[in-house]
């Protein structure tokens, strides 16, 4: 008696000291079992070391998994360590008043620039401005050298770039950097803060999207477009979803079914909850950033509403806040600055069209979708997206300063 009371106990610690709010499948079991035999990693601390969203994002620890990142041991195993309460936790943390963080004063000396965004935040638009030439050519010099994806988790449960990063560094002066950053996670590791802002060496422009504005984007395209991940069944893949948010969504179909499938067998009010449980990760890595980094002078926050207001303004107001304090200082001519315009909005109406790619719809259904999102937001499960939305906005009015400054349109709401 004594020895099985002495198991229960050994198997309630285990259980805590992991997170795991219900016990282990199979088929979850052998994924860690799998895990703890290759790594040797004890128990109590296979979510920490392996699996952290924190640590390792919705990807896994690549000295766990190695190249099998978001593959089936992956999720399985992690999505069964995560404790259902971590995301509204963080949330949580996020949405709780806290004062500014002091800011550090721009430096004069500016070598390093980050374009940072986020799935439906308006990544494929800034993509392709932070790629232009002529963007390189004024912020660079001469001589600048394209390194593609210098770091991407492309694997073949990963067919995209999800957390790529994109470098451009003169040749001759190899600490100057221009740097394309899609859903960065700086909750613990700090890579653009400690890397470009806190030294004082470079800027960032932070293109944001209102929340509510994310999910209805998203549900809309995704429920029509076919971009890799959403078609991979073995395992299907939800891109930057946390692990529990993986296995909430497919378990409906028994992991059987895609994400394009799974959308499109839906009601339309249930694949808006399916899109909001898939997209909340990633808004929750943008608010956490913006609010991190509000009231920086070096951290230019830009919206989609700032481009559909004055697309010519938005971009010469990112262009000359990059500018600013680069040394030698640089002249924007108007014969430059009329080419990266030329060029940008060009590049402005590729990126349109392939966000729009088989996903064109009329009025009706748009605010259909934004009024089934907006009902759903006064339910309990789904009230952070008011807040989220509350949040966003303040912080948006706060950057009105910076951003009225280098000439940006004023944003709206």
């Amino acid at each position: 008696m004594f020895v099985f009371f002495r198991r229960i106990m050994k198997l309630w610690i285990s259980i805590y000291t992991t997170g795991i709010s219900k016990p282990f499948n199979v088929r979850e079991k052998m994924a860690c079992k799998a895990v703890l035999n290759r790594t040797g990693v004890p128990r109590k601390n296979l979510w920490k070391i392996c699996c952290d969203l924190v640590r390792y994002d919705g990807l896994g620890s690549e000295e766990c998994f190695g190249s099998e990142l978001q593959g089936w041991e992956v999720r399985r195993c992690c999505s069964s360590l995560q404790d259902r309460n971590l995301t509204t936790r963080l949330w949580a943390r996020v949405l709780f008043p806290t004062d500014i963080r002091s800011v550090k004063p721009v430096s004069q000396n500016i070598s390093r620039f980050a374009i940072v965004a986020y799935h439906k935040s308006g990544a494929s638009l800034s993509y392709v401005i932070a790629t232009l030439p002529e963007l390189s050519l004024l912020l660079l010099g001469r001589g600048f050298r394209n390194f593609g994806w210098a770091k991407s988790y492309s694997t073949r449960h990963i067919p995209t770039y999800q957390g790529g990063v994109y470098l451009q560094t003169h040749r001759s002066l190899l600490q100057r950097v221009i740097t394309y950053w899609l859903s960065p996670m700086e909750m613990m590791r700090e890579e653009i803060s400690s890397n470009y802002l806190v030294p004082g060496l470079g800027k960032a422009v932070h293109m944001v999207r209102k929340p509510s504005d994310m999910v209805v984007s998203g549900y809309l395209y995704h429920i029509r477009s076919r971009e890799a991940w959403q078609t991979l069944t073995d395992p299907p893949n939800c891109d930057a979803c946390d692990h529990q948010a993986w296995k909430n969504i497919f378990s409906t179909s028994n992991f059987n079914c895609s994400y394009e499938k799974l959308l499109r067998r839906s009601s339309m009010e249930d694949g808006v909850k399916t899109e909001i449980a898939r997209s909340s990760w990633d808004m929750l890595k943008m608010m956490y950033n913006m609010k991190s980094w509000k009231g920086r002078r070096d951290v230019l926050s830009v919206s989609l509403s700032h481009f559909s207001n004055d697309f010519d303004a938005t971009v010469r107001c990112i262009v000359l806040f990059l500018l600013d304090g680069l040394q030698p200082q640089r002249v924007l001519r108007a014969e430059t600055l009329q080419s990266l315009l030329v060029s940008a909005r060009e590049a402005g109406q590729r990126a349109k069209k392939t966000g729009r790619r088989g996903a064109k719809r009329g009025e009706v259904e748009v605010r259909r979708v934004k009024d089934y999102v907006q009902q759903l937001s006064q339910q309990p499960d789904y009230r952070f997206l008011v807040e989220a939305d509350r949040l966003y906005e303040q912080l948006m009015m706060q950057s009105q300063e910076l951003s009225r400054h280098f000439g940006c349109p004023d944003w709206k709401k």
